[in-house]
């Protein structure tokens, strides 16, 4: 017996399978990219609706609408002697004072997601923080004024408290991301 004669015999195709085998092959080419691009889409939709990529300039002590309502950024300032809080050494209290007069009394829609935070020339970005302060602690924050219940036409003061690096202090502006807004924020120049 040789090796040739306990070769297995191997089937012939027809050409009907053939052309279904080339044919499922030249489909995995469409198939396989499509799959990705649909997965990859709620990935982008997620990414675009969830982050403030493209900014809107604005002028401090003047209104902008944006999410419905009228931002007026009306003062940023810190305090010299922070003897009296618990911040890191180094490191600065800012506070970002707003008006806003609202438009779209639906801010549980509108403002979703609402964002104020400071960012440096560097790129650099700091969220609000609690500073134990009587200055602050009765104030409206951009969160608390989404539950509180104001309607059309009312005017709300609001605070967000920071703690920043000294050295950031030079370059910081603040910035308002709103859900109903997003790609888009609004990037305070300074005055």
């Amino acid at each position: 017996m040789t090796v040739s004669d306990t070769a297995v015999d191997e089937p012939e195709y027809d050409g009907a399978e053939r052309k279904w085998r080339r044919r499922a092959l030249w489909m995995l080419l469409v198939l396989v990219p499509a799959t990705l691009g649909v997965s990859a889409y709620s990935q982008v939709v997620d990414y675009l609706t969830l982050n403030d990529l493209v900014a809107r300039e604005a002028e401090p002590l003047k209104d902008v609408h944006f999410g419905g309502s009228d931002w007026r950024l009306d003062n940023m300032q810190t305090m010299k002697d922070t003897s009296s809080l618990r911040i890191p050494p180094d490191s600065a209290p800012v506070f970002v004072d707003f008006t806003v007069r609202i438009g779209d009394a639906n801010l549980e829609q509108a403002w979703l997601g609402c964002k104020i935070s400071l960012v440096d020339a560097a790129g650099r970005s700091w969220l609000p923080s609690y500073v134990s302060n009587s200055r602050v602690d009765d104030m409206a924050t951009c969160n608390s004024t989404v539950f509180s219940g104001a309607k059309t036409g009312d005017t709300v003061k609001i605070r967000e408290t920071f703690v920043i690096p000294k050295e950031a202090l030079a370059t910081v502006v603040p910035t308002v991301g709103l859900g109903s807004e997003r790609p888009y924020y609004l990037r305070f120049k300074r005055s």
